[in-house]
């Protein structure tokens, strides 16, 4: 295997590595794994698009102090939606609200007919 400024840049047998991928030129690395298995380490730094798009979109509920300033947020974004367009949200945590209780769907959430 050959390194080179910390990415392996060659894998195979060591004539190979040394001839045909640079493994002998200055400032490359080669180890001799003898046959033994290697796995690069990942940084598995990634998103899954679909949901950040959706989270952009969303209306954001995290750090509601209660159900009325979940209210206000949603009316929000009502507002700024037209008809029939989806309105959606989340990330709230009720159980740091005053009583407690899981928001429910209800005469006192602003809505408009055709939104969902």
């Amino acid at each position: 295997m050959a390194v080179s400024e910390g990415r392996i840049t060659c894998i195979g047998k060591m004539d190979h590595v040394l001839t045909d991928c640079g493994g002998g030129q200055e400032g490359v690395d080669t180890l001799n794994l003898r046959g033994q298995f290697v796995m690069p380490g990942f940084n598995d730094a990634h998103v899954h698009l679909g949901m950040a798009a959706a989270d952009e979109l969303a209306v954001p509920l995290m750090g509601v102090s209660s159900p009325e300033d979940m209210q206000k947020r949603v009316a929000e974004a009502v507002a700024h939606h037209k008809p029939g367009e989806w309105i959606t949200g989340g990330g709230w945590d009720h159980t740091t609200w005053p009583e407690k209780r899981f928001p429910i769907a209800s005469s006192s959430m602003p809505s408009r007919p055709g939104t969902p």
